[in-house]
């Protein structure tokens, strides 16, 4: 295979997730009345909106909670933590998610409509980024050309740039990271995880993943620098929400015992609307996907899989209750799954008898 192919595909399928991202918040703009500003969905019942509407007086607000894109926006205007925590419930589960406002405001340079545009370009790069690796990885593992399509039709991924949320960008970082560790640049792998867990912490199951291949395949140094290197960003920045906000292992009621969050949402998923359904449905067929790859799949796909697995499995009813929810809380565990399983066919089918 020649060594620019799976860039080629990697820079094709960019282009694509990016404007399919792109027409999705342009869609949604319409519908919240022609406005930029009604992507961030800020709601009534959250004490934050009052500081988005300060900053963007054109901000239509609704009734109720609204969505986290209000909550990411008032975090990128106070990144130290200094005063936004006081309108937050879970204020440190907040910022734990640091990279995507700090990224989209330019680290803080950016207020107003500045960050506002910063959130909407970095969701919609976040989308080619992640689109862009799965084609490269396709390439090298001779699968199939049009497997990124998983992730541009992904309803996690729709929801995500619809609502500007950290999401996607998690996604495609974790991705990066599975597309430099196929081309052993370990730096690269270090980086992209490091950066994929302080976007969201649920994304260092990748670097689990990883780490765990590498020393059950016995490169035990390779999976021990990747743990540890990766996850050091983010117990710094753990330490530093502890001193200046509060308890970093705050969960804000998403984390349960195994299976009891998926038992006690079962009674009310009758009581869903039907896209609500149709997300659950996303997500379920997902896990049977995932479950399969983790018992009969390539070991890469089964050790990426497993912790996102482990993450559903203890997720509370908040996180399993709405197909809304569950969508973009566990929606790598569908692209997985889809990979793994295209990819251990492929070992089977090449395999001798």
């Amino acid at each position: 295979m020649h060594l620019k192919a799976p860039w080629r595909s990697f820079l094709l399928w960019f282009v694509f997730g990016c404007a399919a991202s792109a027409f999705l918040q342009w869609t949604q703009v319409q519908v919240m009345g022609g406005v930029p500003e009604g992507l961030l969905f800020a709601g009534t019942w959250q004490e934050v909106h009052p500081i988005v509407v300060e900053q963007l007086p054109n901000t239509p607000v609704f009734e109720g909670d609204g969505h986290d894109g209000q909550i990411f926006y008032a975090v990128g205007l106070d990144l130290r933590g200094e005063w936004v925590p006081d309108t937050l419930l879970s204020a440190p589960y907040r910022y734990r998610r640091i990279l995507y406002p700090a990224l989209a405001g330019g680290f803080g340079a950016w207020e107003g409509a500045g960050l506002l545009w910063g959130m909407i370009t970095l969701s919609t790069l976040s989308v080619g980024l992640a689109a862009g690796a799965i084609g490269a990885i396709a390439t090298v593992r001779a699968l199939p050309g049009w497997l990124p399509v998983i992730t541009i039709l992904s309803p996690a991924t729709w929801l995500s740039s619809r609502l500007l949320t950290a999401d996607n960008l998690a996604l495609a970082l974790g991705l990066l990271a599975v597309l430099a560790f196929s081309f052993r640049r370990d730096a690269l792998v270090v980086i992209a995880l490091a950066a994929a867990a302080l976007a969201k912490e649920p994304a260092i199951a990748f670097a689990v993943g990883l780490a765990g291949f590498a020393w059950f395949t016995g490169e035990r140094s390779r999976g021990l620098r990747i743990a540890l290197c990766s996850g050091l960003p983010m117990a710094i920045w753990w330490g530093y929400i502890y001193l200046a906000i509060g308890n970093p292992l705050d969960s804000g009621g998403n984390v349960v015992a195994p299976l009891v969050g998926i038992a006690r949402s079962i009674p009310v998923w009758g009581l869903q609307e039907t896209r609500d359904w149709f997300y659950l449905v996303w997500v379920l067929t997902g896990c049977v996907l995932a479950l399969w790859v983790l018992v009969r799949g390539h070991r890469l796909w089964a050790w990426l899989i497993g912790p996102w697995l482990a993450i559903a499995a203890v997720s509370s009813h908040l996180v399993w209750h709405l197909g809304n929810n569950a969508v973009r809380a566990l929606g790598p565990i569908v692209v997985l799954g889809f990979v793994g399983a295209l990819d251990s066919r492929r070992d089977r089918a090449i395999s001798p008898a």
